[in-house]
């Protein structure tokens, strides 16, 4: 599964590997993740051959299934290389700092359509002050509220400190790659 993956993140694998630092239960994590996206992904592409015990006959249901794999797989696709290229390079190169949540969001998905979450900070490098969101992350992450004041870590890029990450809810768990 780890073809899958984008190659920013392929190539953090193979380094943290050849070291000898690479956190297999957290990779394991991550496949895992994908692979439970992968089969409701699946079954979702299988919902219109339901129709035909309901009746409906000819090629249709399977025309229907056919666009719905499409769709799920481009989707499926789409999550697997961009979301651990995201937040996977913050982990293994980022340097840790102080900051402070300005508010937080969870999204049900029953409004816009996604289930997801994000939080909005702000932190100081080199004696500036920065303000960042992380957006549309996937509700399985989630594991609590924040609210505005909050302290929390955050994991920012030194050659690039406007560039950063929060270290919050179990985002580790399935990013933080390096043992």
């Amino acid at each position: 599964m780890e073809f899958l993956f984008s190659k920013d993140v392929r190539e953090i694998i193979a380094k943290l590997r050849a070291e000898g630092r690479l956190n297999e239960d957290v990779l394991k994590n991550l496949k895992g993740y994908f692979k439970l996206y992968g089969v409701q992904g699946f079954c979702f592409a299988l919902l219109p051959l339901l129709l035909i015990p309901a009746g409906m006959e000819g090629s249709l249901p399977w025309m229907m299934s056919a666009g719905f794999f499409v769709a799920a797989g481009g989707i499926f696709l789409f999550h697997i290389k961009t979301l651990p290229k995201k937040i996977v390079p913050f982990y293994c190169y980022g340097v840790c700092v102080d900051g402070v949540v300005d508010r937080s969001y969870k999204n049900t998905g029953a409004i816009a359509g996604a289930a997801c979450w994000g939080i909005y900070y702000r932190y100081h490098f080199d004696n500036r002050e920065y303000q960042q969101k992380l957006t549309n992350i996937p509700n399985r992450f989630w594991r609590g509220n924040y609210t505005q004041g909050d302290k929390i870590k955050v994991l920012c890029d030194p050659n690039s400190p406007d560039k950063s990450m929060p270290d919050v809810q179990n985002l580790g768990a399935f990013f933080d790659l390096k043992k």
